[in-house]
């Protein structure tokens, strides 16, 4: 693909499936989820209790939030309904924040996202806050602590990508 500098502004979400009509990378994301080789079921050491999503979402982020659940379901990973202060230190747990201009305005959903925070930081549990941005214009420099992965995630591309990277990340 040629860009020219003084071609007309493309819309992020525009320049996304361009790109991803080129590189066919649904076709990339599915092989992604494909063991590779023909290793038949070696026995793979377990490395611990496996780790644990939770999606935070707007009312209005409610396909996209099943998205986030169906790309996690097809990785073998588990979907909390709620995070549970008494789990142990043992089984690590990523929130997922699904950040639209709803999310940020509701304040059920910020005292949730605070609620969290103050849990990762008070308690030992292992608890990951990923932002998944859902609008390009969003600002979110006074609302999010510091050291917070925030990825894309305005299209069903851009969420893919962000769930492989967060499930590669799992600690």
């Amino acid at each position: 693909m040629t860009m020219n500098l003084h071609a007309e502004k493309i819309s992020l979400s525009d320049m996304v499936y361009q790109i991803a009509d080129e590189m066919n990378i649904h076709h990339a994301i599915d092989a992604m989820d494909v063991p590779h080789g023909n290793i038949e079921n070696e026995h793979v050491p377990e490395k611990g209790p496996s780790h644990q999503y939770y999606a935070s979402a707007s009312l209005d982020a409610h396909r996209e939030k099943a998205h986030i659940h169906t790309i996690l379901e097809r990785k073998n990973r588990s979907c909390l309904t709620h995070i549970d202060p008494g789990l142990s230190e043992e089984c690590p747990i990523t929130m997922i924040c699904l950040w639209d201009h709803l999310y940020q305005d509701d304040p059920k959903c910020l005292a949730e996202f605070n609620e969290y925070v103050k849990l990762s930081q008070q308690y030992s549990i292992q608890l990951r806050i990923v932002i998944i941005l859902l609008h390009p214009d969003l600002d979110l420099t006074n609302q999010i602590p510091e050291n917070t992965l925030c990825l894309p995630g305005f299209d069903r591309v851009s969420r893919e990508l962000a769930i492989f990277k967060i499930v590669q990340e799992e600690s």
